[in-house]
């Protein structure tokens, strides 16, 4: 049982934060979510939808990345000793679980691609969808207002602690699929899938390896993320360089500075 003040939540069999995400799932914008993939900007025409999520994992299903997320949010709570409080941990179980429902209705923008504007109209529609479909009903154990204090306190900033600790989350499963695109890049013959592969961990690496160097201080958890992947990490950006020049020479100018930082960030870092 976690207690919440003079409430509790069981933590039963039915995990109440997958009920959450069980019953968004149900519903016209689960439904949307579950037929549409993330990093969508690389994926080559010809490659389908449940090839993406072969090749990718989980992750890049645009619903069940929340479950992936959730399970990245455990670990990283359990590796973090008693960092968080009962109550910050309820808070960030339910945010994993609920985090990019209104991409059903907005779209999916990537991580460097989102504007401030994106993201206000983002926590806009995902108030409405979280009223909609939680506020009055049974959720498994959670009331709505534990979810509307989630989204107050996590997704709209109130709380900085919480909400950078989402942010290191985030980034996990960032560079989590990233590195799996660049395994998975070895084994493909196909050059236009190969070079989606390739940019894929190109983006992630630039856009997530200077942060998460960051917030290895902060967190165990991510130091030790980056500890188990360092050497794919390592063989990514020293080999990068040789197979990408040849495809999409615009990306690569624009965020040449930028990957060029983080690469010197990463080798430079002792962790």
């Amino acid at each position: 049982m976690i207690m919440n003040g003079s409430n509790a939540i069981l933590l039963v069999d039915n995990d109440p934060f997958r009920e959450i995400y069980r019953i968004f799932s149900l519903t016209k914008y689960g439904q949307k979510l579950s037929r549409e993939v993330r990093y969508s900007r690389y994926q080559p025409v010809h490659v389908s939808n449940d090839k993406w999520v072969e090749l990718l994992g989980w992750d890049v299903n645009n619903l069940l990345h929340h479950l992936e997320a959730y399970a990245i949010t455990k670990s990283f709570v359990i590796q973090s000793g008693n960092l968080f409080s009962e109550h910050e941990r309820i808070m960030l179980y339910i945010t994993a679980v609920i985090h990019d429902f209104a991409e059903a209705v907005r779209g999916d923008k990537m991580f460097d691609m989102k504007t401030a504007v994106d993201e206000r109209e983002e926590l806009k529609c995902l108030s409405y969808i979280l009223k909609e479909l939680f506020d009055g009903h049974s959720n498994g154990g959670i009331e709505f207002r534990h979810i509307e204090e989630a989204y107050q306190e996590v997704m709209s900033g109130r709380n900085p602690k919480l909400r950078q600790a989402f942010n290191a989350i985030e980034r996990v499963g960032y560079l989590t699929t990233g590195c799996r695109a660049w395994m998975v890049e070895k084994e493909i013959e196909d050059d236009g899938l190969k070079y989606g592969l390739l940019w894929l961990t190109h983006n992630v690496l630039f856009n997530q390896i200077p942060k998460l160097l960051e917030y290895s201080d902060s967190y165990f958890s991510v130091r030790s993320f980056l500890k188990v992947k360092a050497s794919l990490i390592s063989e990514a950006f020293m080999g990068m360089e040789d197979l990408i020049f040849d495809y999409e020479p615009e990306e690569l100018v624009r965020n040449s500075t930028r990957f060029a930082d983080a690469k010197r960030s990463w080798f430079s870092t002792r962790l």
